[in-house]
């Protein structure tokens, strides 16, 4: 398989530096992998004159589109806000993470500054709060109104006109480079900007105003780069699994009381949110703040977006990176159009996952006592449509059915049901442990063979093996055997959803919490797990009392956030014991007072490290590892989160056991505890996090499949 591959890029220097930088992290993520830059040029980098307000929208990228279709390259890097709404058929994309802050910017002439840059760091403003503290420390700091501006697209004209009434505006063209000399040479007073090019040029000096996002909006992708490749491209496909989430389906059920756990999580991390016309908007308050929300309803024939403007909007976010719900009432398997727009994201091997929902029929039955079965009154049930499509057909749904299924398929011939119609079997439905066994009426029987398990029987066109839903993310549907103790297992199992693993929550280890030792008397806490965070909160009444906090790393500020407490200090670097130390000496007095808390099996040695640093030191146990007995679930990978849950696993089933799965860790300890028991082939992430070893096990999956 082809493993160098060519990165077009336009010419200027700014472009030649948002490539590089594509280029390096390309290199860093997929090992194995040559990525060489191919500068061209565009019709905007050789027109010069033409007002960018009414280029065509391929102004930017047209020569770079043309150069991928004809493969001399095999995909381009470009400013996201460049990329036009519809892209030449044959070419698919991708947002690239990271990005630059997406304001735009006032540069000015040097006589007309202020003898103060607000330049201060880069934030992006998302509430009021925030802007207004920008608008108190970034006042306007111009000495006179500037006389001609240079500006470049409709938004810049506009906010001009209101900001300055008085002033002549004028179109603004060239690299960024000579647009400021243009500026420096008295074509123009001021000119406006997206920071992120000067950010990105090293330019910010330049900067004289941060306009806020409230002043002035701004385009798609702003500061963000994107990729292209072409269409059904097998390998960009699957880099880009890694770099974007599953769109989640939301069945929202009937009211807000019924929409499940696993849905109301899906919307707490929400970023984009497209929702029906739902019986209880009360869901949408579950959104975090800032996220968007775009209500895409049909009510009685009258459609707010077309179905296809709906799937269309759907790709893009999803092709953004962005975190997508799209939230529907009931449960969206039943009349819901669920497949429609699944089958739009599977054409582009997008990865996505349905949660189910309380449907109508539930809640109007089961909630109401008007009971679809009851003995000796009905055993079956028929559900239809008051709309029939084009295509009449049913679905047959034969619950405990296992035992009986030798008849239910004879009964189904006799009554000249073809032999090849579909059907499945579901065994453990929605739990961890779910298995699907597809074939048709002539062999379903014998495909199952002799089992007790309880399963839902399907037949019809519906149950076809072909509908199944598949899994394109990085992890493609493998299954994570998380071994963490309780403290970890949730942002363990979100980290294998977003990269589209299964997770399989059964922990080998649980802390039981010990008496903590009087905190009064210290001046610093010292905390390096999330598990040493839970144990602690079970034992802390009044959390004014806690002294100053230094935490281990990002897993245990989160751990800590939970409890609305913010870390006064961690480890720049890695995560590790020299980490912890080296923030200790830059953040803690020599004289301080420190409680280091821990688990029973991490052990002394950062402690004893510590006493050569500080006077006063304490060690203190508050919560032990105790084995909890399980059986090996079905899995392909086994991630271990701590030193316990290796030795757990040892004991309980020996470390051949591993033998034909996939092994992770969360650091080094647990490798190091790996390998002196013979395994190999272990994948560890550079930082000890748990959403930075899902990511190392995802990268490890996608990279193995470039390079084989």
């Amino acid at each position: 398989m082809k493993t160098t591959f060519q990165i077009g890029t336009r010419s200027s220097h700014l472009a030649l530096i948002q490539a590089e930088s594509a280029r390096n992290m390309l290199l860093d993520k997929f090992s194995g992998l040559k990525w060489n830059l191919t500068p061209l040029s565009s019709p905007g980098d050789r027109d010069k004159d033409a007002d960018l307000i009414s280029a065509p929208d391929d102004f930017f990228t047209r020569d770079l589109d043309e150069a991928l279709l004809e493969g001399i390259i095999d995909c381009a890097v470009h400013s996201a806000k460049d990329l036009p709404d519809e892209l030449p058929e044959g070419i698919d994309w991708c947002w690239l993470p990271g990005g630059a802050d997406p304001r735009d910017v006032l540069i000015c002439r040097q006589q007309l500054a202020g003898q103060a840059s607000c330049s201060q760091e880069p934030v992006l403003l998302q509430d009021e709060d925030t802007r207004s503290r920008v608008r108190e420390a970034c006042p306007t700091t111009l000495k006179g109104e500037p006389k001609v501006i240079g500006v470049s697209s409709e938004r810049r004209v506009a906010y001009a006109k209101e900001r300055f009434p008085d002033a002549v505006l004028k179109p603004l063209r060239g690299t960024i480079e000579e647009r400021l000399a243009q500026l420096d040479s008295g074509e123009f007073d001021c000119i406006l900007m997206a920071a992120a090019a000067l950010q990105r040029l090293g330019l910010e000096e330049r900067i004289r105003e941060w306009i806020p996002l409230d002043a002035m909006p701004i385009p798609d992708g702003q500061g963000r780069l994107a990729l292209t490749f072409r269409a059904g491209d097998e390998r960009f496909i699957r880099l880009r699994a890694f770099f974007v989430k599953p769109v989640v389906f939301v069945s929202a059920g009937t009211s807000a009381g019924l929409c499940t756990q696993a849905g109301v999580a899906a919307l707490r991390r929400a970023e984009v949110c497209l929702y029906d016309a739902l019986l209880d908007d009360a869901l949408l308050n579950e959104l975090p703040i800032g996220a968007q929300k775009i209500f895409v309803g049909k009510r009685s024939g009258k459609h707010s977006r077309e179905q296809s403007e709906i799937c269309d909007m759907l790709i893009r976010f999803a092709r953004q990176g962005k975190r997508v719900v799209r939230l529907k009432g009931g449960d969206a398997g039943l009349y819901g159009r669920l497949a429609e727009e699944i089958d739009g994201l599977d054409a582009l091997e997008i990865p996505h996952r349905v949660i189910p929902g309380v449907s109508s029929l539930s809640a109007a039955t089961t909630g109401t006592g008007l009971l679809l079965t009851r003995r000796g009154t009905a055993d079956r049930m028929q559900v239809i449509s008051g709309h029939p499509g084009e295509v009449p057909g049913e679905t047959l749904a034969v619950f405990m059915g296992i035992q009986s299924l030798g008849k239910t398929v004879a009964r189904l011939l006799d009554e000249g049901k073809p032999p090849e119609l579909p059907v499945s079997v579901v065994f453990n439905a929605g739990r961890d442990d779910q298995q699907i066994v597809s074939g048709a009426l002539s062999n379903i029987v014998s495909k199952i063979g002799p089992t007790d398990a309880p399963g839902l029987v399907l037949v019809g066109e519906t149950a076809n093996e072909k509908f199944l839903y598949r899994s394109p993310g990085a992890l493609r549907g493998r299954r994570i055997w998380l071994t963490c103790s309780a403290a970890v297992q949730e942002r363990a199992a979100q980290a294998v959803l977003d990269f589209g693993g299964v997770p399989v929550q059964q922990p080998l280890i649980e802390l039981v919490p010990e008496k903590l030792p009087a905190i009064g008397n210290c001046d610093w806490l010292i905390v390096t797990s999330p598990s040493a965070v839970r144990c602690l909160m079970t034992q802390i009444d009044d959390l004014r009392a806690l002294p100053k906090i230094l935490c281990c790393g990002t897993g245990t500020a989160k751990a800590l956030a939970a409890f609305r407490i913010q870390a006064d200090a961690m480890p720049e670097g890695k995560f590790n014991t020299a980490g912890v130390l080296a923030a200790a000496q830059k953040h803690i007095p020599t004289d301080a007072r420190i409680l280091r808390v821990r688990s029973d099996r991490a052990g002394e040695m950062l402690s004893e490290n510590l006493r050569e640093i500080f006077a006063q030191v304490e060690d203190a146990v508050v919560c032990r590892n105790q084995v909890v007995k399980t059986q090996i679930p079905a899995c392909d990978v086994v991630f271990f989160a701590s030193v316990s849950a290796v030795e757990s696993f040892d004991e309980q089933f020996g470390i051949a056991a591993l033998e034909g799965k996939g092994v992770a860790v969360i650091g080094a300890m647990d490798a190091a505890a790996l390998q002196q028991r013979g395994v190999e082939n272990i994948t560890a992430p550079q930082r000890a996090t748990v959403d930075d070893a899902v990511e190392a096990l995802a990268l490890a999956c996608v990279n193995k499949e470039l390079t084989s």
